[in-house]
């Protein structure tokens, strides 16, 4: 390893190297490290080039795109009388911090970067003007997080510890939006916290403007187990995978998540192999019993992405369902009865596909649906809702995916919330068509059959039969 010496007077060491990192763990007359590199009586760093990858050991008290490494407590670093040292950085690059200083006050100041990264020993006391932010601890601690942002803020995870609290407050109230930068994946970990309350004791921060993306259906998500409290001038449904805290208390105008939107849902933590130990009564609970592939954790389906955990399978709950024909609640559980004959089986399904084709109510012209790439999805069509669908579950059965409920959604203007969709209201859905089907639209479009209506495609029903529509 290569040293660097400096002198007596105040020197400076610069890296115009991308990627190399910091570790500095004593104070200026002490020996620490760059890269390949040792270094000592430095007392301004400056690293010019890339993402700031900084360990240290000593206090890291930030100011814009510095931050002062103090030793023995000191509140700057311009005085080589305390031993310390001053870096600067780029701050429209990332910043990644590991503070191995225990105690309050190990990680302070106000930092400006694109995305900040701390793993943390002590207590952490900044205000930030970021893009995106990572918080965890070192050796299984619990520690203190308080954090006031300007701006809109994207939370990967902030993890204060089993014991530890968090603070995240908007800097100017009433401003500032939170958003997962992965959906479902936890973004607060601790046993308290405190979101956009004004706790922070910064004259003029508290309350978000907005707490996840309403427009995405995108939740922030919470494994925090005693204390939760969230202020916003909008939110949506939060999502706790490990439970509810013991307290919680949430402000603001509510908006359904995905996953909230699709509620009740049937999620099984414990189940069991053998269904013949499953008691019938269960079934006395539920009147009517609903469930589709939305209420089950599965391999194809929307909670196959969340952490939510499920041993029941699909297909068991299919033949479980099958075999067990759900009534009101109160009867006893020998009136339940069984099919077990070919005859039944036929006449249940072809009253189902009677129901299903009699929730279609408009053959009449044939609207083209179009994909975001100027590719036929398929035909527009009005449906009557019935109790248990969803705009999942009708974008699974009509297009074949439900992550497209989106697409649905666009094509119904009036519905603001997909959770209150009644049963009978008529909604149009979007019936995805073989490549077959496809070319025939667009070769009875290009030969001129079609007419524009508000803004879309149409063609006459009278050619409804001859394209084979379903």
């Amino acid at each position: 390893m290569k040293n660097l010496n400096g002198s007596g007077g105040q020197d400076t060491l610069i890296s115009n190297t991308d990627g190399l990192a910091w570790i500095i763990n004593d104070g200026k007359e002490g020996l620490n490290t760059l890269g390949s590199y040792s270094f000592t009586l430095f007392e301004l760093l400056n690293n010019n080039v890339g993402d700031l990858t900084l360990t240290t050991a000593l206090q890291s008290a930030f100011s814009g795109d510095g931050v002062s490494l103090n030793v023995s407590g000191s509140t700057t670093i311009q005085s080589a009388a305390f031993g310390g040292m001053f870096m600067n950085f780029n701050s429209a690059n990332n910043v990644s911090l590991i503070s191995t200083l225990t105690g309050s006050n190990a990680v302070t100041g106000n930092i400006t970067a694109n995305q900040l990264s701390i793993l943390a020993s002590g207590d952490i006391n900044i205000d930030t003007d970021i893009n995106q932010v990572d918080i965890g601890v070192n050796d299984g601690r619990s520690i203190g997080v308080v954090m006031v942002q300007d701006g809109d803020l994207v939370v990967g995870l902030i993890d204060s510890g089993e014991n530890g609290s968090i603070i995240l407050d908007s800097a100017v109230s009433g401003t500032g939006k939170l958003t997962s930068a992965e959906r479902n994946s936890v973004n607060f970990s601790g046993n308290t916290a405190q979101i956009g309350t004004g706790n922070s004791g910064r004259s003029g921060s508290g309350t978000w403007f907005a707490a996840g993306d309403a427009a995405t259906g995108s939740q922030l998500t919470f494994d925090i187990t005693t204390e939760l409290t969230l202020e916003a001038f909008s939110y949506v449904t939060p999502f706790f995978p490990n439970g509810s805290p013991i307290n919680i208390l949430l402000e603001g105008i509510e908006t359904e998540s995905l996953i909230s939107s699709q509620q009740p849902a049937l999620i099984v933590t414990g189940g069991v192999q053998n269904f013949d130990q499953v008691d019938q009564g269960v079934f006395e609970s539920l009147t009517p019993y609903v469930a589709d592939a939305n209420a089950v954790a599965g391999s194809d389906n929307y909670y196959a992405s969340s952490d939510v955990p499920s041993s029941l399978d699909t297909t068991q709950l299919a033949v479980l369902l099958e075999a067990y024909q759900p009534t009101a609640a109160g009867l006893s559980y020998g009136e339940y009865t069984i099919n077990d004959g070919e005859s039944e089986e036929e006449e249940d399904k072809e009253e189902q596909e009677t129901q299903q084709s009699n929730t279609v109510v408009s053959e009449g012209d044939i609207r083209v649906a179009y994909n975001t790439s100027g590719e036929i999805l398929g035909v527009v069509k009005e449906y009557v809702f019935q109790a248990g669908d969803s705009l999942w579950s009708l974008s699974s059965r009509f297009l074949g995916d439900g992550f497209a409920w989106r697409e649905l959604l666009s094509r119904n203007p009036t519905i603001k919330d997909p959770a209150s969709i009644v049963d009978g209201q008529v909604i149009n859905v979007v019936e995805k068509v073989s490549d077959e089907i496809s070319q025939k639209l667009k070769g009875a479009i290009d030969a001129g059959f079609a007419s524009q209506d508000n803004g879309g495609v149409v063609l006459p029903a009278a050619l409804r039969e001859e394209l084979a529509l379903p």
